[in-house]
């Protein structure tokens, strides 16, 4: 009768171990998928702000060309209308730029 009483607490023991090692292999699984996700996560992130970025060089630019064609005018035909207007687009630029505090 021992025997049969040590045979199946072996046996439970195993089972338990075997139960151990599956949950354990889950949360492993779970945790690399959670790890997968979060590198995705931060990759999106830094898409979004590079194309953010791009977004705001694109729009620089697009004012530096507006300036430029204004001063093209003003130069080609230094009349009073071009000069209020690139004095008008220039007022506007300083209103709505971000001030460097190194200029």
């Amino acid at each position: 009768m021992a025997i049969i009483f040590i045979d199946a607490q072996l046996a439970t023991g195993s089972r338990l171990r075997e139960e151990h090692r599956a949950a354990r292999a889950a949360d492993e699984r779970k945790s690399d998928r959670n790890r997968a996700e979060q590198r995705e996560n931060e990759a999106d992130r830094e898409r979004n702000l590079a194309a953010e970025a791009r977004e705001r060089q694109a729009e620089s630019l697009e004012c530096i060309r507006q300036a430029a064609v204004l001063s093209a005018r003003v130069q080609l035909d230094p009349s009073d209308t071009n000069r209020a207007r690139l004095q008008t687009f220039l007022n506007l630029l300083s209103q709505t730029a971000p001030v460097d505090p190194d200029l």
